[in-house]
């Protein structure tokens, strides 16, 4: 009965939240930690990146990608594509029947 959300799915339930359900709802006070990593003269190379804020996965995909909604500390959205190997957070919702 849950599903991952679309794009247009975090559009409808980000146009109904005020600012307190958002920062009730989302609780990303603490931010995240990402991981980068590089490959340098042969060497992997993973960095830790801790982010205000935080990033949640779609359904929505487009080739080796999925759109993803980023929150800032301020709970300013933003979407953008990520990687399929990014390690990302995810908030189901619950199907409509």
């Amino acid at each position: 009965g849950w599903k991952i959300p679309t794009v247009e799915d975090w559009d409808t339930l980000l146009n109904t939240l005020d600012y307190q359900q958002k920062v009730s709802f989302l609780n990303i006070n603490n931010g995240y930690k990402g991981f980068k990593v590089d490959t340098i003269n042969g060497s992997i190379n993973k960095s830790i990146i801790i982010i205000n804020g935080s990033f949640y996965w779609t359904s929505t995909q487009t080739g080796e990608k999925a759109w993803g909604i980023e929150f800032d500390h301020i709970y300013n959205v933003n979407k953008g594509k990520a990687d399929l190997a990014d390690f990302l957070s995810v908030r189901c919702i619950k199907k409509e029947e």
